[in-house]
């Protein structure tokens, strides 16, 4: 696991193959901005200058430039085991539910 990522426990645990939280329930959702760590599933996401969207010193968020980035179109997954993979970053930013997936926020 990486160093100062935020992972949720349900996926900790699956990784780790150990109960970490006794007998809490591992997915209670819960938003807020105030924690400052990049999640697991935001840390791999590049642009196309190569540049980390996670990266706290490359983006603020919010921002208008971190807004523009997600928008872009132009987004990829990227690390040393897998090839770069594109990432859906619409044009157009739509909180709700999508009707080609279960539940997004992107279109």
């Amino acid at each position: 696991m990486l160093p100062d990522v935020y992972y949720p426990v349900a996926l900790v645990e699956k990784l780790s193959g150990e109960n970490k939280n006794g007998g809490e329930a591992d997915i209670i959702c819960s938003f807020n901005n105030s924690n400052n760590l990049p999640s697991v599933y935001d840390y791999f996401v590049f642009n196309a200058l190569e540049q980390q969207l996670s990266d706290n010193s490359v983006f603020d968020r919010p921002s208008n430039e971190f807004y523009k980035e997600l928008t872009s179109d132009n987004l990829k997954f990227h690390s040393t085991a897998i090839t770069d993979d594109p990432i859906y970053a619409p044009t157009t930013w739509k909180n709700g539910v999508c009707k080609k997936r279960s539940r997004c926020f992107l279109c």
